[in-house]
């Protein structure tokens, strides 16, 4: 029996590094970039952690160049750094797979899959990208009905904005029923008021999973951990969380099923009830469900984030607020809002200062993130 024992341990060893040893081997035989050598069980976490990430990224391009493999817990990772490179893999559909993230493990599917179009991969992905970038723009996306909800919601924000007289306020709730209006129009037919309990709770919802995301990324790459406090109490919040995003959606949903005209078609989910009622076969409530809510999720989250940055700095730097405003006021004028069309006027492409800023306030929001 003794005897056994070495050759048990080196198996049980193997067995739990085996995609550490596998990614040392792939590597070594050049079927993965050049990297940093990984460290058992957290891998490259400490090349990738220390300092600022666009610090750590020049690092490993000046070293490795410009493709470079990474192991961040047992999670394998490309890294490309050239932009004709990005560009032409974001076209190849053999890129478009997703990991496994703690968003498998919540339960809310079986097989610890997540259906939807931002986190699944595959035929039924792609199938359900194309068409919701089909319905979105014959709905408004990028045309000039869509201007038209968003200089709506623009004015509704500015009136409450006014509302305030200066005091203090959070302005959380009117900037996210602002930016996601915009996007309910074309989703839902319909818009939110910042007011709505129930947006309220839908927003809370999202604010408390963004508030533990740092966990979930600790918890993709350790998901044993979801089981380990106080680790266990990031992980039934983000749980909590999505579980109410997700039983808000349907709610919306079944009051949209009442009011549905499959000879009227209004909107994004009413495009999906008719291609549902022509048996496409991957159209089935639940995967309306979960398209619904990256739909939601993804059209308000960073514009909001960006917005209320935007605010801040005018606040903390009142003389660029001035120079934007004397910009804005030269370019378009005060007899109307920004359009569309303003993008190819030749004064507002050389307005540097308005672009410069908000460029450098996008750089900002990356590092604090």
């Amino acid at each position: 029996m003794g005897m056994w024992m070495p050759v048990a341990g080196v198996l049980i060893t193997f067995l739990i590094f085996r995609k550490y040893f596998t990614f040392l081997w792939k590597r070594r035989i050049g079927e993965l970039p050049p990297g940093p050598i990984p460290l058992p069980v957290i891998g490259n976490l400490l090349d990738v952690s220390r300092g600022l990430p666009y610090d750590a990224a020049e690092k490993l391009v000046r070293k490795y160049g410009k493709i470079v493999s990474l192991m961040v817990g047992d999670q394998v990772t490309i890294f490309i750094a050239d932009l004709p490179l990005i560009r032409k893999a974001f076209k190849d559909d053999r890129f478009s797979g997703r990991p496994v993230t703690i968003w498998n493990y919540l339960g809310l599917a079986p097989n610890y899959s997540h259906p939807g179009i931002g986190m699944e991969e595959g035929e039924i992905h792609r199938e359900h990208r194309k068409f919701a970038e089909k319905a979105l723009r014959d709905y408004g996306l990028g045309t000039s009905a869509g201007e038209v909800f968003i200089h709506q919601e623009v004015s509704e924000l500015m009136q409450i904005l006014r509302d305030s007289h200066g005091q203090p306020m959070n302005n959380a709730f009117p900037f996210a029923a602002t930016v996601s209006n915009v996007s309910s129009y074309m989703i839902y037919g319909t818009s939110f008021s910042p007011d709505d309990p129930k947006f309220i709770e839908y927003i809370e919802g999202d604010s408390q999973v963004k508030k533990e995301s740092p966990a979930g990324s600790l918890l993709t790459m350790f998901p044993l951990l979801r089981f380990i406090p106080p680790f266990r109490g990031s992980f039934l919040r983000l749980k909590s969380g999505t579980v109410t995003k997700h039983k808000r959606v349907q709610e919306l949903i079944a009051a949209h099923k009442e009011r549905f005209d499959p000879n009227h078609p209004r909107d994004y989910i009413d495009a999906y009830l008719v291609a549902q009622k022509s048996g496409l076969a991957s159209f089935t409530d639940k995967q309306l469900g979960y398209n619904v809510v990256d739909l939601f999720g993804a059209s308000y989250g960073t514009s909001t984030t960006i917005l209320r940055w935007a605010m801040l700095y005018m606040i903390v730097y009142p003389d660029v607020q001035t120079k934007i405003h004397e910009e804005l006021d030269r370019v378009v004028g005060r007899s109307r809002q920004v359009a569309f069309a303003d993008r190819t006027y030749p004064a507002l492409h050389r307005s540097d200062h308005s672009r410069n800023v908000s460029n450098g306030q996008l750089r900002a929001i990356f590092i604090a993130a």
